[in-house]
């Protein structure tokens, strides 16, 4: 390889002269017929055999080549040249000057300057002039796809985004029927090796502003449910009176099906993941009210939008469309929002676009679950690729290690999980009949050859 090197850290030479570094290989050590990097070229009707370097600053022959090439015309001739070439190891090579030839590659003659040295050198021609002999081709931008989006990758990028309060733009008002008649419910028992965690929990999510003491009567009680994930409470409501009499937004919520066809051509991907979903929605003081729940502590009302509000996922996929509206290539179902570009350049852009929403709009994101300029990304339980909707691995291997049914009830779990693969599973509906018939109101349970036939196949597909 051929390379500038700074002057002053080099020997003394006169001030036009340039310093050149080169590699020194022996043609016959060289030369292969698998080496793609050595091309011929000709110069007139004789070949030349070159070395592309796409490091190197200037071309180069060998005495021995240009002897070679027989060339008589006075207009070849040989000029002095001010360039020094040196080995890396610091010796000084050989030098007799410089000449100007015509190079033909295939459909292109294009003239070069050629320093000459007086050696067993390869002969070399530079990346740029190999780049106008169309040998290679520069790539300003090269699109690459980390399989494993790097940690905090996201708020790295676009810290603005760690300073998100978490909280939406306004308040939003749960409608219930007129003359609706309200329900008090009184406190659960909670088993007693997680009281005190539930109690931890109250108190955390009212010191974050989720939830605050209700002291007056309220005409609303819910019941407070306690979730526990892996040592993690999780405080919710079961609201089942009160969404009897609360009124839908009836706003379409989306699924992948909706997706997929926006993204046709998208290879790059990335998911965004909203944390805390619902709670980042601010609640009308009224509406609040309607949100009060029994606990060991007394009364708490929700502050923000709580999970099991049958309104919620409306209200929130309404917002989410509406901080989304105008960036073509990002969608959102409910509050996992979807960035899908042709290449990095046009993901890189609504990305940005979406930050920029994400930021304006104090969407607090998830940064643990959160997946950027990736190649396939899990999404809605289906893995979406550059070749289409895939089944998501651990749905499959759920199907394939369930035991087979003992019940109706087992058979229905088994179908509904099947259900979830019915686009990837070819003439579903012939196939799961056998197991569909057991779960018919006047036909017993009797699990027989047709069944386990059924069962099988299912799995297999």
């Amino acid at each position: 390889m051929i390379q500038e090197v700074d002057q002053n850290s080099c020997d003394s030479q006169d001030s036009g002269d340039e310093l050149l570094y080169i590699s020194t290989v022996k043609t016959e050590t060289w030369r292969n017929s698998e080496d793609r990097w050595i091309v011929d070229v000709h110069i007139g009707d004789k070949a030349l055999p070159v070395r592309i370097d796409t490091g190197a600053k200037c071309s180069i022959i060998s005495k021995k080549s240009l002897n070679k090439l027989e060339l008589k015309s006075k207009m070849f001739e040989i000029t002095d040249s001010k360039k020094i070439l040196k080995s890396y190891t610091g010796h000084k090579i050989q030098q007799i000057g410089k000449i100007r030839l015509p190079v033909i590659f295939k459909d292109r003659e294009i003239y070069e300057t050629f320093e000459i040295v007086d050696m067993e050198q390869d002969n070399i021609i530079s990346g740029d002039f190999a780049e106008s002999l169309n040998l290679v081709k520069r790539i300003d931008t090269i699109d690459t796809i980390e399989e494993i989006a790097k940690p905090n990758e996201l708020s790295h990028d676009f810290p603005e985004l760690i300073k998100t309060s978490g909280t939406l733009p306004g308040e939003y008002r749960l409608t219930v029927a007129e003359n609706a008649k309200g329900v008090v419910h009184a406190p659960r028992r909670i088993p007693a090796a997680i009281k005190e965690k539930a109690i931890t929990e109250l108190r955390n999510m009212e010191e974050n502003g989720y939830i605050t003491k209700v002291e007056e009567p309220t005409e609303w009680v819910s019941s407070m449910v306690v979730a526990l994930r892996k040592d993690k409470v999780r405080i919710c409501i079961d609201p089942k009176d009160l969404n009897e009499v609360i009124q839908r937004e009836n706003y379409p919520l989306k699924t992948i099906e909706d997706v997929i066809p926006l993204i046709p051509d998208a290879k790059v991907f990335s998911v965004l993941d909203a944390k805390s979903g619902f709670l980042q929605i601010k609640l009308e003081e009224p509406s609040s009210y309607l949100t009060t729940f029994n606990t060991p502590i007394g009364r708490y009302r929700w502050l923000r939008l709580p999970f099991g509000i049958k309104s919620a996922p409306e209200i929130y996929q309404r917002i989410m469309d509406q901080m989304l509206e105008g960036i073509i290539g990002a969608t959102a179902i409910i509050d996992d929002i979807l960035i899908a570009g042709r290449n990095m350049e046009e993901h890189d852009k609504i990305l940005k676009q979406v930050v920029e929403r994400a930021t304006k709009h104090n969407l607090r994101l998830n940064f643990d679950k959160c997946f950027v300029r990736k190649a396939k990304v899990a999404y809605m339980g289906h893995v979406i690729t550059d070749k289409g909707l895939l089944p998501d691995p651990a749905k499959i291997q759920a199907v394939v290690e369930m035991p087979a049914p003992q019940n109706k009830e087992g058979v229905r779990r088994f179908l509904g999980l099947v259900q979830y693969l019915s686009k990837f599973i070819p003439n579903l509906s012939q196939v799961d009949a056998p197991l569909r018939t057991l779960l018919k109101f006047d036909v017993l349970f009797i699990w027989e050859y047709e069944q386990e036939k059924s069962f099988h196949e299912l799995k297999r597909l």
